[in-house]
């Protein structure tokens, strides 16, 4: 492809239009004049090859600082190269899944528990739309990554903050970020935070039907978990997994140590919701549909 011998300038310019990604410098290329192309096609290339492996050691050098929570130091570094906020990098088995993730440093940074807000602030000051990305793999947004990584609430509600959207943002398993914040034993007043940010997140149900309220009463959240979700909806607990399992289901058969108290909440639940008139005239409803269907069943045996 690059041995084209009638004209050394058509191979600089193809080549030059191929790479854009890696450009360090965007000034325009016409002051170059036609006979000298080939010498300026070859140092646009040094050029091109020097900036690539500069920004390749500035981001080995950036992930090496946050893998040893130098944070002070790494947010020097990214206020000096806010460049660096916007690369992306390979993350093998990236918050321990099987297959590599490509993430930003903004992703990495959730993963560790002692992360500063000032690193973040930095990041995002750097770029802004990052609060939007989500890794490659099991696009997961920053909320879902930070509630997983137990960083602590004031950073997750900063992100919330900054980024209010994030709280409905599901993964490629259906799940909302407050479904892993239950998963993982997070605070009730950071619970509380992510519920009234949306409220009907608490109905949100991932690929397999798990609502939020599944996760508490199948896991070890406290009754208290339960009790907040049940204050803010009763209808929650007719949802339904794939499998047909309501949370009733999933709490009988869970190791939950206030399996017992749960069991009775649900219960009462159910008795508070079932006096209501429209579930009453739900089951009305119901129930003359049966007969009309046991009358129709009737009459087309006869």
């Amino acid at each position: 492809m690059f041995f084209v011998t009638n004209s050394i300038a058509a191979v600089s310019n193809m080549r030059l239009t191929k790479s854009p990604k890696y450009v360090m410098n965007k000034q325009p290329l016409t002051s170059c004049s036609s006979d000298n192309s080939y010498g300026s096609e070859s140092s646009g290339t040094i050029s091109e090859i020097s900036a690539r492996s500069t920004v390749e050691r500035s981001t080995k050098y950036l992930d090496g600082l946050v893998f040893d929570s130098r944070w002070k130091e790494a947010t020097e570094y990214v206020k000096q190269n806010g460049r660096l906020a916007m690369k992306y990098r390979t993350s093998p088995q990236f918050m321990n899944t099987n297959e590599d993730s490509r993430v930003l440093p903004i992703h990495v940074a959730l993963t560790k528990a002692d992360v500063t807000l000032e690193y973040l602030e930095a990041l995002i000051f750097a770029y802004p739309n990052s609060l939007r990305k989500q890794d490659s793999m099991n696009r997961r947004g920053c909320l879902h990554i930070a509630v997983k990584s137990r960083v602590p609430d004031r950073i997750v509600s900063y992100l919330m903050r900054m980024y209010p959207e994030g709280v409905t943002l599901q993964d490629s398993m259906g799940r909302v970020p407050l479904h892993y914040a239950v998963s993982n034993l997070r605070s009730l007043s950071l619970l509380s935070e992510l519920i009234a940010a949306c409220p009907r997140s608490i109905w949100a149900q991932d690929k397999v039907g798990w609502s939020p309220l599944h996760v508490a009463v199948g896991t070890l959240a406290s009754s208290d978990v339960v009790k907040l979700f049940l204050s803010k909806s009763k209808e929650i607990i007719t949802l339904t997994t794939t499998k047909g399992r309501t949370p009733m289901f999933v709490a009988k058969e869970s190791d939950n140590q206030n399996k017992d108290e749960i069991i009775n909440m649900l219960a009462d639940a159910q008795k508070s919701l079932e006096s209501l008139p429209v579930f009453q005239n739900m089951r009305d409803a119901e129930r003359r549909s049966k007969n009309v269907f046991a009358v129709m069943s009737e009459v087309c045996l006869a």
